[in-house]
């Protein structure tokens, strides 16, 4: 199995479902992973303009841009996504996550995204279909999938809307 070839295709699958131009972000563990498996001219050539660090806090805001962010699971990284989306630079986001992702860090992110840019959420733990919206957490709105009905969902999407719908209103009462 070729790995450099089988990075640069999901790579390619990521950078082309996001149409118009946009800007790449990346962490210390996923920087040196598209640099070999990517110039910067294919990046361009599917019109991405801008690679930078999630961990780079003087980005401009760049509210005509999407964002693509591939990254690892940690706490920083989703401490940074967290604080990314709660103030957000960018259009739109689409996260991909290089590792499983816990439940917290769904939720935790899901809480973080107040505005609503994230337009979906995937880690190798789901299906090859997980998508899932982090609208919603902190009121009664449940989290649910913009782009697949809920039968269709990843077991993280149902847990998470599960979590928020009773946090927000408590416990099942018995009938």
């Amino acid at each position: 199995m070729d790995t450099v070839k089988a990075v640069r295709t999901y790579l390619t699958r990521l950078i082309t479902e996001v149409t118009g131009i946009k800007v790449l972000l990346l962490d210390a563990h996923t920087t040196p992973i598209v640099s070999l498996a990517m110039t910067q001219t294919e990046l361009l050539a599917h019109e991405v303009y801008l690679t930078d660090r999630i961990d780079n806090h003087t980005r401009q805001q760049m509210t005509h841009l999407h964002c693509i962010a591939f990254l690892r699971p940690t706490r920083a990284n989703i401490a940074h996504v967290c604080a990314e989306l709660a103030r957000p630079r960018y259009r739109s986001y689409s996260l991909y996550f290089s590792n499983v992702l816990a439940k917290q860090q769904i939720e935790d992110m899901a809480a973080a995204d107040e505005f609503e840019v994230v337009n979906e959420v995937q880690s190798p733990s789901s299906s090859a279909q997980a998508r899932e919206n982090l609208g919603g957490g902190r009121d009664d709105r449940p989290l649910r999938g913009r782009h697949a009905p809920p039968e269709s969902q990843s077991s993280e999407a149902r847990l998470s809307a599960r979590a928020a719908g009773y946090e927000s209103k408590g416990p099942p009462r018995a009938a």
